[in-house]
């Protein structure tokens, strides 16, 4: 390596841009020998420059050599050829006269796109120290102060198509407030390549409008019946009911029980086990579910029951056992189905059967051609879960409704699913045989999506994979490109040792990191004899 110093006459180091010839490399490769190889010694010193200045015929020059030390052995590298022993660099390159041109910096192309000009100053110097008025240089060629360029134009712009509208069906009616809602249909489009993309991707136009808050759906309760037990029994187990019905907004009036189940996550129970002490005026419900245990086999747990109709106000049911309290069992595993019948639930559990009656008010009951169903809901106290049942009155013990039909089958109705880009295109991927540019793809992810804007699986969007991809073109590189080398020129000398140089242009600048622009001047040392 080596430090380039641009300098004046007088030997003083000044700007680089002072010096307008092409700055020499600063540093190049070297060679450490090894045994058996060619040693030559470093570079000597630079001569003193061949001229003070330029005459317009030849250029001043300084060389430096080197020598060999020891020729190779056996195998070993070979010593460089001679004309790689004496290097030649130009110097005192300025103009011979006093005064002379000095060239500043081009300044950057003024184009935004295209073709445009680069300018820079040219300035008149008195012994290239002091400016002068272009006056005194009028007699020596004036270096150009404009040159045509090229800036690359940007990419434009490219847009995918838009994609449909969202749909308008299956809006809200309602607001979930008192101030109207206008609803809006869009649809989109991405920037697939190009640069400084100002058009807008989403286009919005209004859908519908809605006014007036949403009824708030709530299940309302009726009051418990009396705990009844079945014929000519007193006391015991039975069983309670009470009326169950979906209000809207809390008011008295029944609406239709799908707009409770679709809003309320569950439904209230309508029948639940009751007790009738046998001994004593006391009514209670029945014991609550057993509280958890931390660890099987350790710790108590617990459960409950509450007095019912007027037995809260009845003296002697004032010490009844509302609390029960037990140890953790180690396991609980119950074998359990339930088969419906006219005439109850029976539950086979692990431990034997048993069956319910059945004593119940209706909760609600609809009528579907003419046949009577009644809807309750009965808890089961071992596994926590209410379960539903349908029971048709007398219905299924009348002949005529024995063949009656009981089971619909209908077409599934059709979905609407849509495909949309989930990410922005990747780079552009050339295959191997073109190497790094040319021809290539590009991908992008896909999402399959239903109605409601949900993901849903990509094989409902026609078999998608959920990647997308497209061709697309890499730019390769362009190199410098020179023109010929112009012939040798004279030797600097009559006889003796003397250099001659060539030079060639640079008639295409590089493009898309292509190989940079050398060297545009080359010397070599030559002896006359």
């Amino acid at each position: 390596m080596r430090k380039i110093m641009c300098k004046d006459h007088g030997g003083e180091t000044v700007a680089d841009y002072h010096c307008t010839k092409l700055k020499p490399v600063a540093q190049e490769s070297c060679l450490i020998p090894c045994p058996n190889d060619c040693v030559v010694s470093g570079w000597s010193d630079w001569t003193a420059c061949s001229s003070q200045c330029f005459d317009g015929k030849l250029t001043p020059y300084k060389t430096r050599n080197r020598t060999v030390i020891a020729p190779p052995g056996p195998g070993g590298h070979q010593c460089p050829p001679a004309s790689e022993m004496t290097q030649i660099e130009s110097c005192n390159t300025h103009d011979c006269h006093k005064f002379s041109w000095l060239t500043l910096p081009w300044q950057p192309c003024n184009a935004t796109c295209g073709q445009g000009v680069q300018v820079r100053e040219v300035w008149c110097m008195e012994d290239n120290e002091m400016k002068l008025p272009d006056a005194r240089c009028q007699l020596l060629p004036k270096p150009p102060e404009w040159r045509p360029c090229t800036k690359r134009c940007p990419e434009p712009c490219v847009y995918s198509d838009w994609t449909e509208w969202s749909s308008c069906q299956n809006l809200p009616t309602c607001t979930k407030t008192d101030k109207d809602e206008l609803i809006y249909t869009q649809r989109t489009r991405e920037i697939l390549s190009g640069e400084n993309c100002n058009e807008h991707l989403i286009e919005r136009i209004p859908c519908k409008k809605i006014s007036g808050k949403c009824p708030e759906y709530n299940w309302a309760l009726g009051s418990w019946s009396q705990c009844q037990m079945g014929p000519d029994r007193t006391c015991g187990s039975g069983l309670r009911a009470r009326d169950i019905w979906c209000s809207a907004d809390g008011s008295s009036t029944h609406v239709e029980i799908k707009y409770c189940i679709k809003t309320q996550a569950k439904v209230p129970p309508s029948i639940e086990r009751c007790h009738v002490d046998c001994s004593k005026p006391c009514t209670v419900t029945d014991w609550s579910h057993w509280s958890p245990c931390d660890q099987p086999c350790t710790g108590v747990r617990s459960r409950t029951r509450q007095l019912i109709d007027q037995s809260s106000a009845h003296l002697a049911c004032r010490d009844y056992s509302l609390v029960e309290v037990a140890q953790c069992p180690c396991s609980s595993v119950f074998v359990f189905r339930s088969i419906l019948s006219p005439f109850g639930v029976q539950r086979l559990l692990s431990s034997g059967s048993r069956t319910v009656p059945l004593l119940f008010l209706a909760v609600w009951t609809v009528s579907v051609d003419r046949a009577l169903y009644t809807v309750i809901s009965i808890p089961d106290d071992d596994l926590n879960v209410w379960f539903c049942f349908l029971f048709s009155d007398q219905s299924s013990a009348h002949l005529a409704c024995r063949d009656y039909s009981l089971v619909e089958v209908a077409q599934c109705p059709c979905s609407s699913y849509y495909s949309k880009p989930m990410s922005k295109w990747s780079a552009c991927l050339t295959n191997g045989t073109t190497g790094l540019c040319g021809i290539g793809t590009r991908y992008r992810s896909v999402g399959c999506f239903d109605e409601n804007n949900e993901i849903v699986d990509p094989n409902l969007c026609g078999g998608s994979t959920g990647l997308e991809e497209e061709p697309c073109f890499v730019e390769c590189p362009v190199d410098c490109a020179y023109s010929e080398w112009t012939p040798w020129s004279e030797c600097t000398a009559l006889c003796g040792p003397g250099v001659q140089n060539r030079t060639r242009k640079i008639i295409r600048e590089p493009l898309n990191g292509g190989q940079e622009c050398d060297q545009t001047v080359q010397w070599k040392p030559l002896i006359q004899s």
